[in-house]
């Protein structure tokens, strides 16, 4: 009914917006680059993300989530009279406070680690370091991979927070009988949809600035 679709939709619209702000917002972190000797040599920079890979971690933390389910399900029917595993199975839903918690757990890990292999940070210093360029203020090398990694954790747990924080919100209505279990994931629904969406418009964007060009091309 729309009465139990108001809160989740509400929540939906709230984490639209986050995902809009932290897409379109940029980290700038000034490089000095030793082949630009013009005007455009103040204006070369990495840039970041709020969130540095999206909304990834949520996309895969329902799978990842299932898998100890999956275990403890094979446990069980192989060890049928043991309390402890239908105890952990019981305790490790949804709708359950332990659950969800490992849910967000899930969530608030993976952004942190997808951060590091997708943008892999030391790599990063390796090439700014070959090309002989450096990060305003910093030695190149191993100060520039520390900075990096440092600068790269931080986006992470912080976006890591603000997800863990938003869906907490939606599983807390849940485990109080507040919304239906079944409409726990629905905000989670439209943070994959906005950040997705935000994606394929840069892409096209992308293209169409492309083709502009492609007289010269």
């Amino acid at each position: 009914s729309w009465e139990e679709l108001t809160r989740p939709l509400i929540l939906c619209l709230i984490m639209v917006v986050v995902i809009l702000v932290m897409e379109n917002r940029i980290i700038r972190v000034p490089v000095q680059r030793v082949s630009i000797h013009n005007e455009y040599a103040d204006k070369s920079y990495i840039a970041f993300k709020p969130y540095p890979i999206g909304v990834m971690p949520v996309m895969f933390a329902v799978t990842f989530f299932m898998l100890p389910q999956l275990v403890l399900q094979f446990l069980i029917f192989l060890f049928e009279k043991n309390d402890a595993l239908q105890y952990i199975y019981e305790r490790l839903k949804m709708t359950d406070i332990v659950g969800a918690a490992v849910y967000l757990g899930i969530i608030f890990t993976l952004n942190i680690l997808f951060s590091f292999i997708m943008l892999s940070p030391g790599e990063m210093a390796e090439q700014l370091q070959k090309g002989g360029d450096s990060i305003v203020g910093i030695y190149a090398g191993r100060k520039t991979k520390k900075y990096l990694r440092s600068k790269v954790l931080k986006l992470s747990i912080f976006s890591g927070c603000i997800m863990c924080f938003l869906m907490g919100i939606s599983l807390g209505l849940s485990l109080n009988g507040e919304i239906s279990s079944e409409l726990a994931l629905f905000p989670a629904t439209g943070m994959i949809l906005t950040g997705v969406s935000c994606t394929i418009c840069r892409e096209v964007k992308t293209y169409w600035i492309f083709d502009s060009y492609s007289f010269f091309v």
